[in-house]
């Protein structure tokens, strides 16, 4: 007679455990409120994709909802935030952005090949990421163009770099870590600028240096400075604003209170988010209290503070380096304020033309090195057009009668002094004949004309052996702003291997052009 055992109760409770598994982190993931970014990745999740309303909606729909509920099932952040804890407790870093060091430093970036991202921070560490001469000379150009610039409003212009942490704290790298090079992209920059122009450059790196082993500087678990790092870097900054302007302010080292404050930045992306690290929070009691105008907005917004008591008006263009020490700032100066982002001119016109400062600082940080600025004729006026008076070897001037134009420029007539030109398209050119330009020379084209049309003007050539018409190219040209009415405009260019022909685009749009005076000289370089 067979033997039948009675049921077991082992499979049934198997089968609601999986379903429990399962089902789990789908309820959950209906009934929480979904992020919409993600601090441990640093990107943006995937939502709810909406309800499709046609069939080629509906054949993306299912694969929408997949990435959806990929970025979005229940407990999806504890695993992974569990997963990286693991991860790098054995060495192993779980972001991509992120280098394990020494003694529990995490550094921004990495060393596998092909890596560029936040511009190569770790090869910035090796000495591998350097300038070029030719862009070390442009480089130099564009902020000596600033300083001219700055200087003929009355303005002072100083450059500051804030360094790596990696710069600082080379020794908490990986061994494996090597410099490649002797010396760095902002050894290049800081020596050629103290060379070959008279900017004030601030190089805070001996600073910082000097002071690394009475407390951390930079976090441990963080991109940035702290606030003492930070008080270091102020008052090196203040010694410098001190030497222009001699004693209308006072450069100070701030006292310090220590605390704690939980892991930002790399610490989270490596699942560290809930350690702590020492931090330190400075002491302004005998100083004023500074008014923030406007008195609410967002910390990237552009704002200003004055400070009762204090001397100076300051406009510094930063990034997020500049946090830790806008508190310091703002108590030492009488008016100072913030713009976040990279100098550009038509900022730079607005913000000096609105608060008429008496000091400009750029600050930027190391990783953005070997920083290689885009011209900008519109800065470069004032200097164009000293180089162009200053030269006696003229390539063209004044023989409007030579000039040829395309099917888009029209002449309307001419009198002794001008010749009328409309405009019918996009692209109205004028030909000018060939000119005895030569590579890795400078040239200015200075233009007199008057314009019915806000517009751009542009110049554009041709590279050496080039003859067909179709040569002229956007990659070899030069533009800059035209305003209604009159303009008197002095345009640079040059390039290592231009040719004889050249563009002209008066406008580049429908309207009128009177055009009175046109011409092309060789320039001193920079």
């Amino acid at each position: 007679m067979a033997n039948h055992s009675k049921p077991s109760l082992f499979h049934p409770i198997l089968c609601l455990l999986f379903l429990a598994a399962i089902l789990t982190p789908l309820a959950v993931s209906v009934l929480q409120n979904n992020d919409k970014v993600s601090l441990m990745e640093k990107r943006k999740l995937e939502q709810m994709p909406p309800t499709p309303t046609g069939t080629r909606e509906l054949k993306k729909y299912p694969g929408k909802l997949e990435s959806y509920y990929a970025d979005n099932f229940g407990f999806r952040g504890k695993l992974i935030r569990n997963f990286r804890r693991i991860k790098a407790a054995l060495g192993d870093s779980p972001s991509p952005d992120v280098t394990i060091g020494k003694d529990g430093w995490l550094f921004l970036g990495s060393i596998k090949p092909g890596y560029s991202k936040y511009h190569d921070p770790i090869g910035d560490a090796r000495h591998v990421n350097l300038y070029t001469d030719r862009e070390l000379l442009r480089a130099a150009n564009h902020f000596s163009v600033i300083e001219h610039w700055l200087g003929e409003r009355g303005v002072e212009y100083m450059l500051v770099i804030a360094p790596n942490k990696h710069t600082i704290y080379f020794d908490k790298l990986p061994d494996y870590i090597k410099k490649e090079n002797e010396y760095s992209a902002t050894d290049q920059l800081i020596e050629y600028l103290r060379a070959n122009t008279t900017i004030t450059v601030v190089d805070l790196r001996p600073a910082l240096s000097a002071q690394r082993e009475k407390a951390p500087l930079y976090y441990k678990l963080d991109t940035h400075w702290n606030y003492f790092g930070a008080n270091v870097a102020q008052e090196a900054i203040m010694k410098e604003v001190e030497s222009l302007f001699p004693s209308r302010i006072q450069p100070r080292l701030f006292d310090m209170t220590e605390t704690r404050v939980k892991a930002k930045d790399l610490g989270i992306q490596v699942g560290r988010g809930s350690l702590t690290e020492p931090d330190y929070v400075p002491v302004f009691n005998d100083t004023c209290d500074p008014v923030r105008i406007p008195r609410k907005t967002r910390l990237r917004d552009p704002h200003s503070y004055e400070c009762q008591g204090q001397d100076l008006n300051a406009v510094i263009f930063r990034d997020s380096f500049f946090t830790a020490l806008q508190p310091y700032f703002v108590r030492s100066f009488g008016r100072s304020t913030y713009v976040w982002e990279r100098l550009k001119y038509d900022s730079l016109a607005y913000y000096v033309q609105r608060e008429r400062p008496d000091l400009l600082i750029e600050q930027i940080v190391e990783r953005g090195l070997p920083y290689v600025p885009a011209k900008s004729q519109s800065l470069n006026q004032s200097l164009n057009r000293e180089r162009f008076e200053a030269s006696n070897t003229t390539l063209f001037s004044g023989e409007l009668s030579t000039l040829t134009f395309n099917s888009q420029l029209e002449a309307e007539g001419a009198a002794d002094d001008h010749v009328a030109l409309l405009s019918t398209g996009r692209n109205p050119a004028i030909r000018l004949p060939p000119l005895g330009l030569e590579p890795g020379r400078d040239y200015v084209l200075h233009l007199r004309f008057q314009s019915s049309v806000d517009s751009t003007a542009s110049i554009l050539f041709c590279e050496k052996e080039q003859v067909r018409d179709g040569c002229f190219s956007s990659n070899l040209s030069e533009s800059i702003a035209v305003q209604k009415g009159k303009n008197d405009i002095y345009i640079d260019f040059g390039h290592p291997n231009i040719g004889s022909r050249v563009r002209l685009d008066p406008i580049n749009k429908p309207g009128r052009v009177h055009l009175y005076e046109l011409e092309i000289r060789e320039v001193a370089s920079i």
